[in-house]
């Protein structure tokens, strides 16, 4: 279905693909080398002019309608991504002011849409702000060399009782 779909195929075949991005981030009182892959970086010699403000990335999901993909845009912290490739884009010279998704539905027919975050949009400003959160607290735990996780300690699996009862219907 992706073959099929005039405006994705339009995309992909005018941009580079997995183009790797590093820059240096000057913020916060340090500096932060910034890495990125982004699938698909319009190439402007090939696309046409109205994609020069865009970053891709293929995405598979459940549900790609307007409302089933803004759900999982906020669930999976796609803003976050979107935030971040702008920013680290223009950090390495190449001004956009949109972050794209082409996705591909995962059962049926496969739909595939087009969806994309704006600079500076609500969502974009979610993105950022949670990424300020974040590196904040990286640059603490550099500074303090505490990374705080689960611990060391073996966990045992456990599962909730209305798994178990499941699982008895099957035997």
């Amino acid at each position: 279905s992706l073959s099929k779909h005039d405006d994705a195929q339009k995309i992909i075949k005018s941009c580079h693909k997995q183009v790797a991005v590093i820059a240096d981030d000057i913020g916060m009182a340090t500096s932060l080398q910034c890495k990125g892959l982004v699938d698909l970086l319009p190439d402007n010699n090939k696309s046409h002019w109205s994609l020069a403000d865009y970053a891709f990335d293929l995405k598979t999901t459940a549900d790609g309608s307007p409302s089933g993909f803004s759900d999982q845009c906020w669930r999976m912290g796609y803003d976050i991504q979107a935030q971040f490739y702008i920013d680290l884009l223009r950090l390495a010279g190449r001004e956009i002011t949109m972050f794209g998704f082409i996705t591909v539905e995962t059962f049926g027919d496969y739909q595939v849409s087009i969806h994309y975050i704006e600079q500076w949009s609500a969502e974009y400003r979610a993105g950022l702000e949670k990424t300020s959160d974040y590196r904040s607290r990286y640059l603490e735990c550099v500074r303090t060399n505490h990374w705080p996780g689960y611990g060391d300690d073996w966990k045992k699996v456990t599962f909730k009782p209305w798994q178990l009862k499941k699982e008895r219907e099957f035997q």
